[in-house]
């Protein structure tokens, strides 16, 4: 079936704005990801400060499930980034198709977008969860 330029046109619209949506909602579960971390960090971290474990097992057994927890929180962000990644670049394919990037259709001697560089804020989310594990884990083995 061909579509007709006006079919077209609706299509990618249709395809910009489910994207956008999703860029959006992406940010949302980012941060709620890394806040609902560093909010469980800090009551750990502020409960373990207060008490002692009374063994080796206890602050054993408190370390593997923070870096469980760690590792989940990174893989869910680093996933994150690349569909992000995804999105983006899907994005940018739409913005080329409607000849957004194009010098000279919409403004005389100008593109309407420039180029778009990607930027990455995942890795820093991943950084901010190595130090809290680091963090947890001092304060899980201060005693010794």
């Amino acid at each position: 079936m061909k579509l007709t330029s006006q079919q077209k046109f609706e299509a990618l619209k249709i395809c910009y704005k489910s994207h956008v949506d999703t860029l959006r909602f992406m940010t949302k579960i980012d941060f709620q990801i890394f806040g609902g971390y560093m909010t469980l960090q800090l009551v750990l971290g502020s409960w373990l400060s207060q008490n002692t474990l009374p063994t080796c097992f206890s602050q054993t057994g408190i370390l593997f499930v923070d870096l469980a927890l760690s590792f989940i929180a990174c893989i869910l962000l680093y996933n994150d980034y690349r569909r992000r990644k995804e999105v983006v670049d899907t994005l940018t394919n739409i913005n080329q198709a409607l000849g957004y990037t194009e010098p000279n259709i919409y403004i005389v001697g100008k593109t309407l977008m420039t180029e778009t560089i990607f930027r990455p804020w995942a890795y820093f989310y991943i950084l901010g969860i190595v130090v809290g594990l680091f963090g947890i884990v001092l304060i899980i083995f201060k005693n010794n």
